[in-house]
């Protein structure tokens, strides 16, 4: 938080609060807010990590279906059947032509004798907290990254601006000696000092730009 002091606005810290998931908004600046969205669209390495995370929840239910839900094959078998009625002592021979049906169900349970789908249930399980960290990981690096670079690059421009303004006011005092110099208000040597000056001030710009 910023609590305004004599010295201009101070900042102070508060143990123990949480910290917001967007806590970049804690700057409230459009901008930034802006760059974060647009950061986390575009991200490969967040769109590998949720691919990822995706991919781990996908294996871990299909092993707990596999090892926790019992198998169930049905099946239905069809058979053409007939009965010669001379043959069972009647008078007329007649043949009775008949579909015979015969359905199964077949339920099987896997057996965790030793707990070893127990364990492998388990593992799947750790994986898919370890991608969540991971993914976490991600969006907390990149956000902090943006919004680094963000504050960096606002201060290299703040420095660009001032250290031209600052050439400027020493060009134009350069000026004035020379010209006292003409009038015989100062002397070679105050205009060789502004000059070292001068050049000073500007070798500071490019390495900030």
């Amino acid at each position: 938080t910023l609590s305004p002091n004599k010295a201009g606005v101070g900042q102070t810290f508060h143990e123990g609060q949480d910290i917001p998931g967007e806590w970049w908004a804690l700057y409230h600046s459009p901008t930034l807010d802006a760059l974060i969205k647009q950061g986390l669209a575009h991200s490969p390495n967040l769109a590998a990590a949720k691919a990822t995370l995706l991919n781990a929840k996908e294996n871990y239910r299909s092993q707990i279906g596999s090892a926790y839900v019992p198998a169930v094959t049905a099946g239905v078998d069809t058979t053409r059947q007939h009965i010669n009625g001379s043959a069972a002592g009647t008078e007329n021979s007649k043949t009775s032509l008949f579909n015979l049906y015969n359905s199964s169900v077949d339920v099987s349970y896997t057996l965790d004798a030793f707990g070893g789908l127990r364990r492998t249930g388990e593992a799947s399980k750790a994986e898919v907290d370890y991608e969540q960290y991971e993914l976490a990981a991600a969006y907390l690096s990149l956000t902090a990254n943006i919004v680094t670079t963000a504050i960096t690059e606002a201060s290299l421009n703040a420095q660009i601006e001032a250290t031209k303004t600052l050439i400027e006011a020493t060009q134009a005092n350069l000026n004035i000696i020379e010209n006292q110099v003409k009038l015989g208000g100062a002397s070679s040597a105050d205009v060789l000092t502004q000059t070292n000056l001068l050049a000073q001030n500007r070798a500071l710009l490019p390495p900030l730009q």
